[in-house]
């Protein structure tokens, strides 16, 4: 799996579409065993990225309603959320603990 369509629904639902039409657009494939939404502030956001911003990521309240939906959405769908705010090696190491306890090791 990849971040497509959790992605997509987001941003579509952000956008104004209906989260029932865009969940019917997943009917056939593959469900995800594990969502990892990683969450920072928008401020270690932005100072992180260092290329160029797409026209979504320029719009710091755009930006905001997105981390929202994504909060709300993994709520709903017991996505797991990852505070990003850390260190690579920290956030690194909260992923590595959601995934051994998903598989189990």
């Amino acid at each position: 799996m990849n971040r497509y369509y959790h992605s997509n629904l987001v941003y579509g639902i952000a956008n104004g579409l209906k989260e029932k039409w865009l969940q019917k657009l997943e009917e056939g494939l593959p469900k995800a065993d594990l969502v990892i939404v990683l969450d920072a502030s928008q401020n270690d956001s932005f100072s992180r990225k260092k290329s160029k911003r797409d026209k979504f990521e320029k719009n710091k309240d755009f930006s905001k309603k997105i981390s929202q939906i994504y909060r709300r959405l993994a709520k709903k769908h017991r996505w797991k959320i990852v505070n990003a705010s850390g260190t690579k090696q920290e956030v690194h190491k909260e992923i590595l603990k959601i995934i051994f306890k998903k598989i189990g090791s």
